[in-house]
């Protein structure tokens, strides 16, 4: 279904704390190994290539994947570390992502999602994250 999918950095508090990013997209209902979830499909213009974004949203992990002029598939799973490559026409970045807590919910015919994490570079922490994800069907 058609959608409207913003995605809001918190801060600590919860309170939104980044600029939202807002886009036109199709929402999904799809079977996960964990069971039922859903996949967001979007396209940005933010560098000029139209990078293609696909979003797997379930209750045991999230996966963020990019094409485009920025690639990357990055895996947010509570408890976990995961490997990440940022590939841009600047160069490569490795990061680790070590999962905090992901929660999924459905409202409404309003799919959200909340995810925590960290991107480690080796053994430090370069950044605590949390965002908000939103697809609200349009209609």
């Amino acid at each position: 279904m058609n959608c409207l999918i913003t995605i809001t950095g918190l801060s600590e508090t919860g309170e939104q704390d980044t600029v939202e990013t807002k886009s036109l997209g199709m929402v999904h209902t799809v079977q996960t190994e964990s069971g039922q979830g859903y996949r967001l499909d979007y396209r940005t213009a933010e560098d000029g290539l139209g990078t293609k974004h696909t979003i797997t949203l379930c209750d045991d992990y999230a996966e963020i994947r990019r094409s485009g002029g920025v690639r990357t598939v990055m895996k947010v799973v509570p408890g976990e570390d995961h490997d990440c490559i940022y590939e841009t026409s600047a160069g490569v970045l490795a990061f680790t992502v070590r999962g905090k807590a992901s929660a999924v919910w459905e409202e409404n015919g309003k799919v959200s999602a909340r995810l925590s994490y960290s991107l480690l570079s080796g053994k430090d922490i370069l950044s605590n994250n949390e965002i908000l994800i939103t697809a609200e069907p349009l209609g």
